[in-house]
């Protein structure tokens, strides 16, 4: 009754009950993005059998979860949201499972039993409805409504099983449809079902591979990612590509650039064919968080099939003798010139020291933070370790807008001191 009064007293005074109304507040408190879009109806079957519709669930508020069985984040966020599905039972409040695993369906029902997920999970596996409602990124949730509104989008895992997250839920299914907790007013019509452009992920597109590739020849797989929103929204890692057996990764190098409004950042992977045959070069897993700090979130690129064709074979085998050849020479020059060798150790000195404090006190941050990080790194390959802590600092620094904190710079800039101290001596 309360609540039926304001709602009037809001509209005598010429304010906005959409604005105002403590009701509309409950999505925000569950820390999801309001939406007022038309949700889309599919169709998918079920991971244990049958199929089903979204719509077989109207009339009850959803939470609809996106998530994969390779997906860390995915894996801890389940169990929760099955403690959702055990409190209201399937009455006001339903919980669905949309897994987008490309792998066969008896791995994805086997995984469920293990971890006991009661609730009703479809299976994706072409991605076509995740592409609709542009899942992407995963896990993300998406409440939809009684009267069938996407009401709002929560991306990255999170717990909804603790009190607080229960509470909520509770008021929130005492409204019977999405216009009922707006006070009976939606802000406008929106039947495109066309997503904010901050609630979009990162999008990774492959290159198109050269054909007519053979045994012993190198090609290069180009990974594009666009955002688009702002990119500097994201901290993103280096994308994992799974190479089969039968192709090596030599190198992984990238660049960044701007197409019109939206910025990208390319991957470039080198890879040195072996063995005849046909193979998928993928799938690409990225993993990034909002720089403003919450959960990592992962992208899943299925990846590329790729045709190795029999033929030129002598390539490789000369390669490897080549190298091998090489490799003795290298070995045999280092014995015999040690005090070479020492010079090339000693690439530290004041100098270096010098340039950065001159950056530094120019203004060049960035510049100064990269070339802190690279020289850190050199550190780390003479120490005989893989360097990959410097490398991956290095791409979030450079693509992923990301701000080394004071005590980690003081700490790099005292590691390399204590090298030129030590080159002096």
């Amino acid at each position: 009754m309360f609540k039926r009064l304001l709602f009037g007293t809001l509209l005598m005074i010429g304010l906005s009950p959409i604005v105002l109304g403590a009701d509309s507040q409950l999505l925000e408190r569950l820390g999801v993005t309001p939406t007022q879009l038309k949700s889309k109806d599919f169709t998918l079957p079920f991971i244990k059998g049958g199929q089903g519709k979204l719509s077989d669930y109207r009339g009850k508020w959803v939470l609809l979860n996106f998530w994969a069985t390779w997906c860390g984040p995915c894996r801890q966020e389940m169990p929760t949201l099955e403690s959702v599905a055990q409190e209201f039972n399937g009455e006001d409040l339903q919980v669905l499972g949309v897994s987008v695993d490309q792998g066969p369906v008896g791995l994805v029902r086997k995984y469920l039993q293990e971890q006991g997920i009661s609730f009703p999970n479809f299976h994706d596996n072409k991605s076509e409805v995740s592409s609709v409602y542009q899942a992407t990124a995963i896990p993300s949730v998406y409440i939809i409504s009684p009267d069938g509104y996407l009401a709002g989008v929560f991306r990255g895992g999170k717990s909804w099983e603790t009190k607080e997250v229960l509470q909520t839920l509770k008021e929130l299914v005492a409204f019977k449809s999405l216009k009922d907790l707006y006070g009976g007013k939606l802000a406008k019509k929106n039947d495109s079902f066309s997503f904010p452009k901050d609630l979009l992920p990162p999008v990774m597109k492959i290159k198109k591979l050269r054909t007519g590739v053979k045994i012993g020849e190198k090609i290069r797989l180009s990974l594009e990612i666009k955002w688009p929103g702002d990119s500097r929204r994201y901290l993103i890692k280096v994308p994992r590509l799974k190479v089969p057996k039968g192709i090596e990764l030599q190198n992984i190098s990238s660049s960044t650039g701007q197409k019109g409004s939206h910025a990208f950042l390319e991957y470039h992977y080198q890879l040195l064919l072996k063995e005849p045959g046909t193979y998928r070069l993928g799938p690409i897993e990225l993993a990034y968080s909002p720089r403003g700090g919450g959960a990592e979130r992962f992208s899943r690129h299925p990846g590329v099939d790729l045709e190795l064709k029999k033929g030129q074979g002598w390539i490789l085998w000369v390669s490897i003798l080549i190298g091998i050849l090489v490799a003795s020479f290298l070995l045999f020059f280092r014995k015999k010139n040690k005090k070479v060798q020492k010079v090339e150790e000693t690439w530290v000195n004041e100098d270096i020291l010098a340039d950065l404090k001159k950056m530094k006190m120019e203004g060049k941050q960035r510049d100064y933070i990269q070339k802190l990080i690279e020289f850190n790194k050199k550190l780390s390959l003479e120490l005989g370790k893989d360097g990959k802590e410097e490398e991956d600092l290095l791409q979030m620094h450079k693509y992923g807008g990301s701000q080394i904190d004071e005590l980690k710079m003081r700490f790099l800039e005292k590691r390399l001191e204590e090298k030129i101290g030590k080159e002096q001596h």
